[in-house]
């Protein structure tokens, strides 16, 4: 006789329950995504381009209690990375799979972004051109119309170099032409010579390969 209202009130029950765990997976997330790092490591982060010895430096005053997260450990790894890669210093352990495997599941997109650019720069230094041109696209693709345009342009010049030493000169082109586009709105006129020099150096190739099939 009570079977209907039964099952209602253990559905009911049942939806409850449903309902409060979707509401603490969102928050948990929503808190994760938000995670507020230190205000120390943003301010390294913001030299690590400009004055990579600086930020390198500050990088190992860092307190060990002021790295309270795995999201913190993550974040300092791929600064010291960022930091080294600035001073031209090779990486010498697989610690940016670690931190790229990471930034992939969490975090904001910009640090996501640096660490596929870094992974392609590993490879770079382990002379694995398909591998690298994989990662500096990836870091392309997720990029948009906030990535800092010096960004674009270094991962655009360094994918047309790599094309260019694998002879696929008309990839390596058009590699150049776009690092020269965001060089060109930056007004970066040493880069702006850089780009020319790269592109010139490809049309150069293509007149001696048009003379040589000509005769």
């Amino acid at each position: 006789m009570n079977i209907i209202p039964e099952l209602s009130r253990r559905q009911i029950k049942i939806l409850y329950v449903a309902t409060f765990v979707i509401i603490v997976l969102a928050v948990s997330c929503l808190c994760f995504c938000c995670h507020s790092y230190p205000q120390r490591l943003v301010y390294i982060d913001s030299l690590c381009d400009s004055l990579p010895e600086r930020a390198k430096a500050l990088l190992k005053s860092v307190p060990a209690k002021d790295i309270k997260t795995n999201a913190d450990r993550m974040y300092y790894d791929l600064l010291k990375i960022k930091a080294s890669n600035n001073l031209y210093e090779p990486q010498i352990d697989s610690t940016v799979f670690r931190v790229a495997d990471y930034f992939e599941n969490h975090g904001d997109k910009t640090k996501r972004r640096d660490a596929y650019y870094l992974l392609g720069k590993y490879f770079v230094e382990h002379n694995d051109a398909p591998q690298a041109l994989k990662w500096f696209q990836t870091a392309l693709d997720i990029s948009d119309d906030d990535t800092p345009l010096a960004f674009k342009s270094k991962v655009y010049s360094q994918s047309g170099t790599l094309l260019f030493y694998q002879n696929l000169y008309d990839d390596a082109l058009e590699m150049y032409e776009q690092s020269f586009k965001c060089d060109s709105m930056l007004k970066d006129t040493v880069n702006m010579i850089h780009g020319m020099r790269d592109i010139h150096r490809l049309t150069g190739i293509w007149r001696n390969l048009i003379k040589l099939s000509i005769y």
